[in-house]
Protein backbone atom coordinates (compact mmCIF):
# COMPACT_ATOMS: atom_id res chain seq x y z
CA UNK A 1 0.00 0.00 0.00
CA UNK A 2 1.46 3.36 -0.99
CA UNK A 3 0.33 6.27 1.21
CA UNK A 4 1.63 9.80 1.61
CA UNK A 5 1.98 9.31 5.36
CA UNK A 6 5.34 7.78 6.23
CA UNK A 7 4.77 7.13 9.91
CA UNK A 8 3.00 4.12 11.33
CA UNK A 9 1.67 3.22 14.73
CA UNK A 10 3.59 0.26 16.13
CA UNK A 11 0.93 -2.35 16.76
CA UNK A 12 2.66 -5.17 14.83
CA UNK A 13 1.60 -8.71 15.50
CA UNK A 14 0.36 -10.23 18.71
CA UNK A 15 3.04 -11.23 21.17
CA UNK A 16 1.26 -14.48 21.96
CA UNK A 17 0.25 -17.08 19.44
CA UNK A 18 -3.35 -18.21 19.58
CA UNK A 19 -3.85 -21.61 21.19
CA UNK A 20 -5.60 -24.41 19.35
CA UNK A 21 -8.95 -23.74 21.00
CA UNK A 22 -8.65 -20.01 20.40
CA UNK A 23 -7.86 -20.48 16.76
CA UNK A 24 -10.87 -22.67 16.18
CA UNK A 25 -12.94 -19.66 17.18
CA UNK A 26 -10.99 -17.55 14.70
CA UNK A 27 -11.42 -20.14 11.95
CA UNK A 28 -15.16 -20.20 12.53
CA UNK A 29 -15.39 -16.51 11.66
CA UNK A 30 -14.82 -17.34 8.01
CA UNK A 31 -17.24 -20.24 7.55
CA UNK A 32 -19.58 -20.04 4.58
CA UNK A 33 -21.95 -22.26 2.65
CA UNK A 34 -20.00 -23.80 -0.25
CA UNK A 35 -23.17 -25.21 -1.74
CA UNK A 36 -24.31 -21.75 -2.84
CA UNK A 37 -23.67 -21.47 -6.60
CA UNK A 38 -20.83 -19.26 -7.74
CA UNK A 39 -23.16 -17.60 -10.21
CA UNK A 40 -20.40 -16.94 -12.74
CA UNK A 41 -21.31 -14.49 -15.51
CA UNK A 42 -18.86 -14.18 -18.40
CA UNK A 43 -18.80 -10.73 -19.98
CA UNK A 44 -16.23 -11.44 -22.66
CA UNK A 45 -13.20 -13.59 -23.51
CA UNK A 46 -10.11 -12.67 -25.48
CA UNK A 47 -6.91 -14.43 -26.52
CA UNK A 48 -3.58 -13.12 -25.26
CA UNK A 49 -0.36 -14.85 -26.24
CA UNK A 50 -2.15 -18.18 -26.61
CA UNK A 51 -4.07 -17.91 -23.31
CA UNK A 52 -7.81 -17.29 -22.90
CA UNK A 53 -8.63 -14.34 -20.64
CA UNK A 54 -12.19 -14.56 -19.34
CA UNK A 55 -13.71 -11.38 -17.89
CA UNK A 56 -16.25 -12.61 -15.34
CA UNK A 57 -18.18 -11.74 -12.22
CA UNK A 58 -19.08 -14.21 -9.47
CA UNK A 59 -20.99 -14.41 -6.22
CA UNK A 60 -18.34 -13.83 -3.54
CA UNK A 61 -20.86 -13.62 -0.67
CA UNK A 62 -20.05 -9.93 -0.12
CA UNK A 63 -23.49 -8.63 -1.02
CA UNK A 64 -22.68 -7.99 -4.66
CA UNK A 65 -20.97 -9.79 -7.49
CA UNK A 66 -17.19 -9.38 -7.73
CA UNK A 67 -15.21 -8.92 -10.97
CA UNK A 68 -12.41 -11.36 -11.75
CA UNK A 69 -10.25 -12.58 -14.59
CA UNK A 70 -9.95 -16.29 -15.24
CA UNK A 71 -6.86 -17.02 -17.36
CA UNK A 72 -6.71 -20.48 -18.89
CA UNK A 73 -4.18 -22.34 -21.07
CA UNK A 74 -5.13 -24.33 -24.11
CA UNK A 75 -5.68 -28.05 -23.63
CA UNK A 76 -7.40 -30.27 -21.09
CA UNK A 77 -4.84 -30.38 -18.26
CA UNK A 78 -4.06 -31.37 -15.66
CA UNK A 79 -3.11 -27.79 -14.82
CA UNK A 80 -1.55 -26.06 -11.84
CA UNK A 81 -3.61 -23.15 -10.50
CA UNK A 82 -2.84 -19.80 -8.84
CA UNK A 83 -5.03 -17.19 -7.13
CA UNK A 84 -3.63 -13.63 -7.36
CA UNK A 85 -4.69 -10.81 -4.99
CA UNK A 86 -3.64 -7.26 -5.89
CA UNK A 87 -2.14 -4.53 -3.75
CA UNK A 88 -3.38 -1.11 -2.57
CA UNK A 89 -1.05 1.33 -4.28
CA UNK A 90 -0.92 3.10 -7.63
CA UNK A 91 -4.51 3.52 -8.87
CA UNK A 92 -3.91 1.95 -12.27
CA UNK A 93 -2.74 -1.34 -10.73
CA UNK A 94 -4.86 -1.36 -7.58
CA UNK A 95 -7.21 -3.87 -9.15
CA UNK A 96 -7.31 -7.30 -10.77
CA UNK A 97 -5.12 -6.18 -13.66
CA UNK A 98 -1.96 -6.02 -11.51
CA UNK A 99 -0.85 -9.60 -12.15
CA UNK A 100 -2.63 -10.13 -15.48
CA UNK A 101 0.49 -10.13 -17.65
CA UNK A 102 2.13 -12.56 -15.27
CA UNK A 103 -0.88 -14.87 -15.34
CA UNK A 104 -0.87 -14.89 -19.16
CA UNK A 105 2.80 -15.93 -19.17
CA UNK A 106 2.14 -18.66 -16.60
CA UNK A 107 -0.66 -20.00 -18.81
CA UNK A 108 2.01 -20.89 -21.34
CA UNK A 109 3.46 -23.18 -18.66
CA UNK A 110 0.13 -24.90 -17.99
CA UNK A 111 -1.17 -22.71 -15.14
CA UNK A 112 -4.79 -21.57 -14.67
CA UNK A 113 -5.13 -18.28 -12.77
CA UNK A 114 -7.88 -16.28 -11.11
CA UNK A 115 -7.30 -12.57 -10.46
CA UNK A 116 -9.94 -10.98 -8.29
CA UNK A 117 -10.92 -7.41 -7.39
CA UNK A 118 -10.68 -6.88 -3.62
CA UNK A 119 -12.71 -4.40 -1.57
CA UNK A 120 -9.91 -1.80 -1.99
CA UNK A 121 -9.86 -2.10 -5.79
CA UNK A 122 -9.96 1.21 -7.63
CA UNK A 123 -12.39 -0.45 -10.02
CA UNK A 124 -14.79 -1.14 -7.15
CA UNK A 125 -14.18 1.52 -4.51
CA UNK A 126 -11.48 4.03 -5.53
CA UNK A 127 -11.57 5.96 -2.26
CA UNK A 128 -11.83 2.91 0.00
CA UNK A 129 -8.95 3.57 2.42
CA UNK A 130 -9.61 7.25 3.06
CA UNK A 131 -13.37 6.81 3.50
CA UNK A 132 -13.34 3.63 5.59
CA UNK A 133 -15.45 3.54 8.73
CA UNK A 134 -12.97 1.97 11.20
CA UNK A 135 -15.75 0.40 13.24
CA UNK A 136 -16.69 -1.59 10.12
CA UNK A 137 -13.16 -2.89 9.46
CA UNK A 138 -13.66 -6.07 11.46
CA UNK A 139 -16.80 -7.17 9.62
CA UNK A 140 -15.47 -6.08 6.24
CA UNK A 141 -12.24 -7.99 6.80
CA UNK A 142 -14.16 -11.18 7.48
CA UNK A 143 -16.24 -10.64 4.33
CA UNK A 144 -13.07 -10.09 2.30
CA UNK A 145 -11.48 -13.33 3.46
CA UNK A 146 -14.68 -15.21 2.63
CA UNK A 147 -14.63 -13.54 -0.79
CA UNK A 148 -11.10 -14.85 -1.32
CA UNK A 149 -12.21 -18.33 -0.31
CA UNK A 150 -14.97 -18.05 -2.89
CA UNK A 151 -12.38 -16.95 -5.44
CA UNK A 152 -10.46 -20.12 -4.58
CA UNK A 153 -13.67 -22.08 -5.20
CA UNK A 154 -13.88 -20.41 -8.60
CA UNK A 155 -10.26 -21.31 -9.36
CA UNK A 156 -10.66 -24.95 -8.40
CA UNK A 157 -13.88 -25.22 -10.40
CA UNK A 158 -12.01 -24.59 -13.67
CA UNK A 159 -11.77 -27.61 -15.99
CA UNK A 160 -8.53 -29.54 -15.77
CA UNK A 161 -7.23 -27.98 -12.54
CA UNK A 162 -5.16 -30.33 -10.38
CA UNK A 163 -6.35 -29.54 -6.84
CA UNK A 164 -3.07 -30.79 -5.40
CA UNK A 165 -1.10 -28.09 -7.29
CA UNK A 166 -2.50 -24.76 -6.12
CA UNK A 167 -0.74 -21.49 -5.30
CA UNK A 168 -1.70 -18.15 -3.73
CA UNK A 169 0.03 -14.81 -4.42
CA UNK A 170 -0.69 -11.51 -2.68
CA UNK A 171 1.00 -8.11 -2.59
CA UNK A 172 0.60 -5.59 0.24
CA UNK A 173 -3.04 -5.66 1.39
CA UNK A 174 -3.61 -8.54 -1.00
CA UNK A 175 -0.86 -10.45 0.76
CA UNK A 176 -2.10 -9.68 4.25
CA UNK A 177 -5.63 -10.85 3.54
CA UNK A 178 -4.16 -13.86 1.76
CA UNK A 179 -2.34 -14.74 5.00
CA UNK A 180 -5.65 -14.89 6.85
CA UNK A 181 -7.22 -16.92 4.09
CA UNK A 182 -4.26 -19.33 4.09
CA UNK A 183 -4.68 -20.06 7.79
CA UNK A 184 -8.34 -21.01 7.51
CA UNK A 185 -8.52 -22.44 4.01
CA UNK A 186 -5.25 -24.33 3.40
CA UNK A 187 -6.09 -25.56 -0.08
CA UNK A 188 -3.00 -23.93 -1.56
CA UNK A 189 0.37 -25.65 -1.37
CA UNK A 190 2.59 -22.73 -2.41
CA UNK A 191 2.35 -19.17 -1.09
CA UNK A 192 4.04 -15.95 -2.19
CA UNK A 193 3.66 -12.86 0.00
CA UNK A 194 5.03 -9.60 -1.39
CA UNK A 195 5.80 -6.48 0.73
CA UNK A 196 3.57 -7.45 3.63
CA UNK A 197 3.54 -6.42 7.31
CA UNK A 198 2.72 -8.66 10.29
CA UNK A 199 -0.49 -6.91 11.34
CA UNK A 200 -3.38 -5.05 9.74
CA UNK A 201 -3.06 -2.60 12.62
CA UNK A 202 0.18 -1.35 11.08
CA UNK A 203 -2.00 0.39 8.49
CA UNK A 204 -5.27 0.86 10.34
CA UNK A 205 -4.46 4.17 12.02
CA UNK A 206 -3.00 5.93 8.97
CA UNK A 207 -6.49 6.77 7.71
CA UNK A 208 -9.75 7.61 9.49
CA UNK A 209 -9.46 7.19 13.25
CA UNK A 210 -11.74 4.89 15.28
CA UNK A 211 -13.90 6.34 18.04
CA UNK A 212 -12.01 4.19 20.54
CA UNK A 213 -8.56 2.88 19.66
CA UNK A 214 -8.56 0.41 22.54
CA UNK A 215 -11.92 -1.02 21.48
CA UNK A 216 -10.72 -1.22 17.89
CA UNK A 217 -7.64 -3.18 18.94
CA UNK A 218 -9.70 -5.48 21.14
CA UNK A 219 -12.17 -6.32 18.42
CA UNK A 220 -9.55 -6.80 15.70
CA UNK A 221 -7.27 -8.93 17.87
CA UNK A 222 -9.04 -11.92 16.31
CA UNK A 223 -7.50 -10.93 12.97
CA UNK A 224 -3.80 -10.97 13.87
CA UNK A 225 -2.01 -12.18 10.75
CA UNK A 226 0.74 -14.17 12.42
CA UNK A 227 -1.86 -16.34 14.17
CA UNK A 228 -3.09 -17.42 10.73
CA UNK A 229 0.36 -17.94 9.24
CA UNK A 230 1.22 -20.38 12.01
CA UNK A 231 -1.69 -22.62 11.05
CA UNK A 232 -0.41 -23.38 7.54
CA UNK A 233 1.12 -26.85 7.28
CA UNK A 234 2.65 -28.94 4.49
CA UNK A 235 3.13 -25.97 2.18
CA UNK A 236 5.98 -23.83 0.81
CA UNK A 237 6.23 -20.08 1.30
CA UNK A 238 8.31 -17.47 -0.53
CA UNK A 239 8.60 -13.93 0.88
CA UNK A 240 9.61 -10.94 -1.26
CA UNK A 241 10.59 -7.55 0.19
CA UNK A 242 12.17 -4.28 -0.96
CA UNK A 243 15.24 -2.75 0.66
CA UNK A 244 13.84 0.75 0.02
CA UNK A 245 10.34 -0.01 1.28
CA UNK A 246 9.50 2.71 3.83
CA UNK A 247 6.42 0.81 5.00
CA UNK A 248 7.90 -2.62 5.73
CA UNK A 249 11.00 -3.02 7.91
CA UNK A 250 13.47 -5.88 7.93
CA UNK A 251 12.22 -6.67 11.43
CA UNK A 252 8.68 -6.96 10.03
CA UNK A 253 9.93 -9.39 7.40
CA UNK A 254 11.61 -11.49 10.07
CA UNK A 255 8.42 -11.69 12.12
CA UNK A 256 6.52 -12.90 9.08
CA UNK A 257 9.20 -15.42 8.10
CA UNK A 258 9.21 -16.82 11.64
CA UNK A 259 5.42 -17.14 11.75
CA UNK A 260 5.35 -18.74 8.29
CA UNK A 261 8.15 -21.13 9.23
CA UNK A 262 10.23 -20.27 6.16
CA UNK A 263 13.77 -19.17 5.41
CA UNK A 264 12.86 -18.47 1.80
CA UNK A 265 12.98 -14.68 2.07
CA UNK A 266 14.51 -12.43 -0.58
CA UNK A 267 15.20 -8.68 -0.65
CA UNK A 268 15.34 -6.57 -3.81
CA UNK A 269 16.77 -3.09 -4.42
CA UNK A 270 13.38 -1.44 -4.82
CA UNK A 271 10.47 0.20 -3.03
CA UNK A 272 7.04 -0.96 -1.88
CA UNK A 273 5.67 -1.23 -5.44
CA UNK A 274 8.03 -4.18 -6.09
CA UNK A 275 8.00 -3.59 -9.85
CA UNK A 276 11.36 -5.07 -10.86
CA UNK A 277 11.09 -7.75 -13.60
CA UNK A 278 13.31 -10.10 -11.57
CA UNK A 279 10.74 -10.09 -8.76
CA UNK A 280 8.06 -11.51 -11.04
CA UNK A 281 10.58 -13.91 -12.57
CA UNK A 282 11.62 -15.26 -9.16
CA UNK A 283 8.01 -15.56 -8.08
CA UNK A 284 7.02 -17.47 -11.20
CA UNK A 285 10.05 -19.77 -10.96
CA UNK A 286 9.08 -20.59 -7.37
CA UNK A 287 5.47 -21.33 -8.34
CA UNK A 288 6.42 -23.50 -11.31
CA UNK A 289 8.85 -25.47 -9.18
CA UNK A 290 6.50 -25.98 -6.25
CA UNK A 291 3.45 -26.70 -8.40
CA UNK A 292 5.16 -29.00 -10.89
CA UNK A 293 3.46 -32.38 -11.38
CA UNK A 294 4.89 -35.29 -9.46
CA UNK A 295 7.13 -37.52 -11.60
CA UNK A 296 4.48 -40.23 -11.60
CA UNK A 297 1.71 -37.87 -12.69
CA UNK A 298 0.32 -38.34 -16.20
CA UNK A 299 1.48 -35.82 -18.73
CA UNK A 300 -0.89 -33.04 -19.74
CA UNK A 301 -3.19 -34.12 -22.54
CA UNK A 302 -1.55 -33.27 -25.89
CA UNK A 303 -3.61 -30.99 -28.05
CA UNK A 304 -3.11 -32.95 -31.26
CA UNK A 305 -6.58 -34.43 -31.01
CA UNK A 306 -8.11 -30.99 -30.37
CA UNK A 307 -6.17 -28.86 -32.85
CA UNK A 308 -7.94 -28.48 -36.17
CA UNK A 309 -5.76 -29.29 -39.19
CA UNK A 310 -4.21 -26.31 -40.96
CA UNK A 311 -4.42 -26.38 -44.73
CA UNK A 312 -0.93 -26.69 -46.12
CA UNK A 313 0.57 -28.09 -42.90
CA UNK A 314 1.59 -31.72 -42.46
CA UNK A 315 1.35 -33.56 -39.14
CA UNK A 316 0.25 -30.57 -36.98
CA UNK A 317 0.27 -30.98 -33.18
CA UNK A 318 -0.51 -28.17 -30.71
CA UNK A 319 1.63 -29.32 -27.78
CA UNK A 320 0.65 -26.62 -25.28
CA UNK A 321 -0.24 -22.94 -25.15
CA UNK A 322 3.24 -21.89 -26.32
CA UNK A 323 4.27 -24.50 -28.87
CA UNK A 324 2.91 -26.04 -32.04
CA UNK A 325 4.86 -28.74 -33.89
CA UNK A 326 4.52 -29.80 -37.52
CA UNK A 327 6.11 -31.24 -40.60
CA UNK A 328 6.28 -29.61 -44.01
CA UNK A 329 4.55 -26.22 -44.02
CA UNK A 330 3.57 -24.54 -47.24
CA UNK A 331 3.91 -20.80 -47.76
CA UNK A 332 0.14 -20.42 -48.08
CA UNK A 333 -0.34 -21.72 -44.52
CA UNK A 334 1.59 -18.95 -42.80
CA UNK A 335 -1.26 -16.38 -42.61
CA UNK A 336 -3.43 -19.06 -41.00
CA UNK A 337 -0.68 -19.80 -38.49
CA UNK A 338 -0.57 -16.11 -37.56
CA UNK A 339 -4.35 -16.03 -37.12
CA UNK A 340 -4.08 -18.91 -34.63
CA UNK A 341 -2.10 -16.60 -32.32
CA UNK A 342 1.45 -17.74 -33.05
CA UNK A 343 4.12 -15.05 -32.78
CA UNK A 344 7.04 -16.89 -34.35
CA UNK A 345 7.96 -19.65 -36.81
CA UNK A 346 11.03 -21.85 -36.31
CA UNK A 347 11.99 -23.74 -39.46
CA UNK A 348 14.39 -26.68 -39.00
CA UNK A 349 14.59 -27.61 -42.69
CA UNK A 350 17.80 -27.27 -44.71
CA UNK A 351 17.85 -24.97 -47.70
CA UNK A 352 18.82 -27.87 -49.96
CA UNK A 353 15.67 -29.87 -49.15
CA UNK A 354 13.14 -30.16 -51.95
CA UNK A 355 10.27 -27.76 -51.34
CA UNK A 356 11.94 -26.06 -48.36
CA UNK A 357 11.52 -22.58 -49.91
CA UNK A 358 13.27 -20.77 -47.08
CA UNK A 359 13.29 -17.30 -48.65
CA UNK A 360 9.66 -17.50 -49.75
CA UNK A 361 8.60 -18.75 -46.31
CA UNK A 362 10.49 -15.99 -44.56
CA UNK A 363 8.87 -13.31 -46.71
CA UNK A 364 5.37 -14.75 -46.19
CA UNK A 365 5.90 -15.12 -42.45
CA UNK A 366 7.12 -11.56 -42.01
CA UNK A 367 4.25 -10.27 -44.14
CA UNK A 368 1.87 -12.04 -41.75
CA UNK A 369 3.56 -10.40 -38.75
CA UNK A 370 5.45 -13.51 -37.65
CA UNK A 371 9.01 -13.62 -36.39
CA UNK A 372 10.88 -16.07 -38.63
CA UNK A 373 13.82 -18.13 -37.40
CA UNK A 374 15.74 -20.55 -39.60
CA UNK A 375 17.77 -23.15 -37.69
CA UNK A 376 18.73 -25.92 -40.13
CA UNK A 377 18.95 -29.32 -38.47
CA UNK A 378 20.45 -32.17 -40.48
CA UNK A 379 18.78 -35.43 -39.52
CA UNK A 380 21.57 -37.60 -40.89
CA UNK A 381 24.25 -35.68 -38.96
CA UNK A 382 22.61 -34.02 -35.93
CA UNK A 383 24.64 -31.24 -34.32
CA UNK A 384 24.62 -30.50 -30.58
CA UNK A 385 25.10 -26.80 -31.36
CA UNK A 386 21.71 -26.79 -33.08
CA UNK A 387 20.16 -28.38 -29.99
CA UNK A 388 21.82 -25.71 -27.82
CA UNK A 389 20.38 -22.93 -29.95
CA UNK A 390 16.97 -24.62 -30.12
CA UNK A 391 16.65 -24.53 -26.33
CA UNK A 392 17.40 -20.81 -26.34
CA UNK A 393 14.86 -20.06 -29.06
CA UNK A 394 11.97 -21.99 -27.50
CA UNK A 395 12.65 -20.46 -24.06
CA UNK A 396 12.54 -16.87 -25.33
CA UNK A 397 9.11 -15.36 -24.48
CA UNK A 398 9.46 -13.01 -27.46
CA UNK A 399 9.02 -16.02 -29.75
CA UNK A 400 5.96 -17.45 -28.01
CA UNK A 401 3.61 -18.92 -29.02
CA UNK A 402 6.04 -20.59 -31.42
CA UNK A 403 5.25 -22.77 -34.45
CA UNK A 404 8.09 -25.26 -35.11
CA UNK A 405 8.34 -27.36 -38.24
CA UNK A 406 10.64 -29.55 -40.29
CA UNK A 407 9.78 -31.89 -43.17
CA UNK A 408 7.88 -34.65 -41.38
CA UNK A 409 7.89 -33.80 -37.67
CA UNK A 410 10.75 -36.19 -36.91
CA UNK A 411 13.42 -33.54 -36.29
CA UNK A 412 11.02 -31.25 -34.41
CA UNK A 413 10.12 -34.12 -32.09
CA UNK A 414 13.79 -34.93 -31.53
CA UNK A 415 14.65 -31.45 -30.30
CA UNK A 416 11.40 -31.16 -28.34
CA UNK A 417 12.31 -34.39 -26.51
CA UNK A 418 15.55 -32.70 -25.43
CA UNK A 419 13.65 -29.63 -24.25
CA UNK A 420 11.24 -31.72 -22.19
CA UNK A 421 14.04 -33.52 -20.35
CA UNK A 422 16.53 -30.67 -19.98
CA UNK A 423 14.21 -27.74 -19.27
CA UNK A 424 10.95 -29.29 -18.05
CA UNK A 425 12.65 -32.16 -16.17
CA UNK A 426 10.30 -34.76 -17.60
CA UNK A 427 11.23 -38.42 -17.33
CA UNK A 428 12.69 -40.22 -20.34
CA UNK A 429 9.63 -42.45 -20.68
CA UNK A 430 7.22 -39.55 -20.66
CA UNK A 431 9.32 -37.41 -23.01
CA UNK A 432 9.86 -40.16 -25.56
CA UNK A 433 6.17 -41.05 -25.57
CA UNK A 434 5.22 -37.45 -26.35
CA UNK A 435 7.96 -37.14 -28.99
CA UNK A 436 6.68 -40.22 -30.80
CA UNK A 437 3.18 -38.79 -30.76
CA UNK A 438 4.55 -35.60 -32.35
CA UNK A 439 6.44 -37.48 -35.07
CA UNK A 440 9.68 -39.04 -33.79
CA UNK A 441 10.38 -42.09 -35.96
CA UNK A 442 14.19 -42.32 -36.10
CA UNK A 443 15.98 -44.48 -33.57
CA UNK A 444 19.21 -42.67 -34.43
CA UNK A 445 17.70 -39.28 -33.64
CA UNK A 446 16.16 -40.60 -30.44
CA UNK A 447 19.63 -41.82 -29.41
CA UNK A 448 21.10 -38.41 -30.29
CA UNK A 449 18.55 -36.71 -28.06
CA UNK A 450 19.13 -39.03 -25.10
CA UNK A 451 22.90 -38.77 -25.47
CA UNK A 452 22.60 -34.99 -25.46
CA UNK A 453 20.57 -35.06 -22.26
CA UNK A 454 23.04 -37.43 -20.60
CA UNK A 455 26.09 -35.35 -21.54
CA UNK A 456 27.31 -32.67 -19.10
CA UNK A 457 26.43 -29.20 -20.32
CA UNK A 458 28.34 -25.99 -19.46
Amino acid sequence: MALSVLTAVGFSGSARAASGDEFEAQRALFNYDRSIPLGVVEKKVEMREGASVHDVTFNARTGKDVPAYVVTPQGQGPFAAVLFVHWLGEPETTNRTQFLGEAVKLASQGVVSVLVDAMWSTSVNPEWFGKRVPEEDYGNSIKQVIALRRAMDLLLAQPGVDKARVGLVGHDYGGMYSMMMAGVDQRAKAYVYVAVVPSLNDWAFLGPQPKSKSEYLRQNSMLELTDYLRQVKNASTFLQFGTRDVYVSRVDSGIIANAAGTKNRKFYETDHAMNLPEIAADRDAFLLKELAPAPSSPSPTPLSSQAAPIEGVRNYTRVDATIGCAGATEVKALPSIARLGYKGVLNLREETEAGAGIDESRAAAEAAGLRYIHLPFKGSAPDVKVADEFLKVVADPANQPLFIHCGSGNRVATLWLIKRMVIDKWTEERSVAEAKAIGLSSEALQKFALDYVASPRP
